[in-house]
This record gives C-alpha cells, structure tokens and sequence, in this order.
C-alpha cells in the first residue's frame, strides 16, 4: 500500500463521521427553531382572559352568590382593600351590592393546575360556595370532585378550620378536624382544599391591617 493510500484513510473516515452526523445535527437545529416560533405565536396569538369574566365564572359566581351585576376588580388597592393581587389567585369577581368576594384559583390536583375553582368568601371571611370552572384531573376519578355534596362540606369554614381539616377516606369524618375525600382521588380531594384555604386566607389579608398568611 502506497503512502499516499495509508494518509488518505484517515481523511475518508472523517468525511463520512461527517456524513453521518451532520443531518442529525441540521435537523435538531431546525426543531430547535420551529419550537421558538410556535411559542413566539402562542403568546402573539393567544388572548390574556386573566382579566375577562368568562362565561364559566359567570356561572359560577351566579350559583353562589345569585343573579346580578359581576365585575373583575382589576386595581385591588384602588378598589380599597390592603393588598395588590397575589399570584395565588387569578382574579377577583364581585357582586353590586354584596360584600361576597369571588377568587378564582388554581391548584395542583393529580395534575399540574387541574383544580380550577371559584371560592366565594362571604363579608364575616367564611367561605360561602366553591364552584369548578374547569378540571383538569382525570375524567371519572377527579373529575368526581365537582359535585355539590362533596364541596358543600367547606360552607361555614374560615382558613384555620378548612387548613385544619385533614382528608380522609373509607370513614365518617370527625366534625371539626376532617372532611371526606373522594375515595381514589384524594391529590383531587386535597387540591380543592388548598385551593379554599387560598382563597379564605387572601381575604384575611385584604381586610386585616395585619394581614393573614397564605401560600
């Protein structure tokens, strides 16, 4: 074998590492590229409804609290109360004439953000109603959890009472320290509760000067 023949191996080896890897690489660049353009468009593309009351909250706030006149508070300090909205709750919805106050939140269930609720605090920081606007969890176990029996059993709670509380299943709860979960879906069961204690906790901060923990 010649000397030029031995050199000229290692360069044809290399030219086809080359061959081998290059479309690999074209092609994960061109991915790369799409995925940054599709998401540029959802968020061109997608409307911001944080500030919209939809026709499922409007349904909701109306189960609760009755037929009326509802508005998103937008400014919650120019509206006078303490506090500006926290990141827990995605909007505010009151009524004309009623010291109920509406928050809408959303927690983890079994699913990342699969509770999604309205939790309406009567005027004395007790919760009045809580309403699904939308759930996320899985059909026909989680979603089991928007029924009236199963949420009517935070009426009459403060925070501490509904944090207090702890989910149980297969018993009668003990009145003042359980509630009763839905038997499989108690990451369900417990994501509704947080999502209550959320929504009476913000309310103490909106009307104590000193404020109320929430998380």
């Amino acid at each position: 074998m010649s000397k030029e023949t031995v050199k000229s191996a290692p360069f044809h080896e290399e030219r086809n590492y080359d061959k081998l890897y290059t479309p690999t690489l074209v092609l994960g660049i061109i991915v790369v590229l799409i995925s940054c353009v599709l998401i540029l468009m959802t968020e061109l593309v997608i409307p911001d409804t944080s500030g919209v009351l939809t026709t499922k909250m409007q349904e909701a706030c109306t189960a609760i609290m009755g037929e009326g006149n509802f508005e998103i508070v937008a400014d919650w300090k120019a509206a006078g109360y303490s506090i500006d909205k926290p990141d827990v709750v995605q909007s505010l919805v009151r009524k004309d004439g009623s010291d109920d106050l509406a928050f809408h939140v959303v927690t983890d269930g079994y699913s990342a953000g699969g509770i999604d609720v309205l939790v309406v605090i009567d005027g004395s920081g007790l919760v009045k109603g809580t309403a699904f606007v939308a759930n996320g969890d899985t059909p026909g176990i989680g979603s089991r959890a928007d029924n009236a029996a199963f949420l009517a059993q935070f009426n009459g709670m403060s925070r501490k009472s509904v944090i207090a509380h702890k989910a149980i299943t297969g018993s009668t709860p003990k009145a003042g320290t359980d509630f009763q979960a839905l038997t499989g879906a108690t990451y369900t069961s417990k994501g509704v509760a947080k999502a209550v204690g959320i929504a009476a906790s913000v309310y103490g901060s909106m009307v104590s000067p000193e404020g109320e923990a929430y998380d």
